[in-house]
């Protein structure tokens, strides 16, 4: 799940958030609460970093202004939609952490994914389990354009 707002008249973002999980539910839950710990962080005066993004896009000024709408335009497409009923979901209730890493991987895979790096951190702290996963070559659906790769130029019908 992807929560994001439309920016165009917004250069920064000031809260926005994502989840992933196999569950459509949790995958929600989850970005709706990075969501709000983004808003919250803007308001409460936590992120000093803020300003710092101003002065990048004032920076980019016009180039910014060409690419930008290329990414919006593929986030914010209508006939793109999908209601809720229609997003896919696996329910995990029961189901192992071997077996869902294994659908995981397959479903990568599926899409020409076939590396996957994990990083599993060993804390002492019980019943807490922290992995990190890398996917070369997958990438934020909004990132930068100058950082964009074939995929999502492709899949955002970018033009050579």
């Amino acid at each position: 799940a992807l929560l994001v707002q439309d920016s165009r008249d917004q250069p920064v973002d000031m809260a926005e958030g994502s989840g992933l999980h196999l569950d459509a539910s949790i995958a929600f839950t989850r970005a709706v609460c990075e969501a709000a710990q983004s808003r919250l962080s803007t308001i409460h005066g936590g992120r000093d970093d803020l300003t710092s993004f101003y002065d990048r896009l004032r920076a980019q000024g016009a180039a910014r202004n060409v690419r930008q709408p290329l990414v919006h335009r593929e986030a914010f497409a209508r006939s793109r939609g999908l209601r809720w009923a229609e997003l896919p979901s696996l329910p995990v209730q029961g189901q192992g952490i071997e077996a869902l890493l294994a659908l995981l991987l397959q479903r990568l895979a599926r899409q020409g994914f076939n590396k996957v790096l994990r990083h599993r951190f060993d804390l002492p702290l019980e019943g807490l389990q922290v992995v990190k996963i890398i996917v070369p070559g997958c990438q934020e659906a909004a990132a930068p354009l100058e950082r964009a790769g074939r995929r999502l130029l492709a899949r955002a019908g970018h033009q050579d």
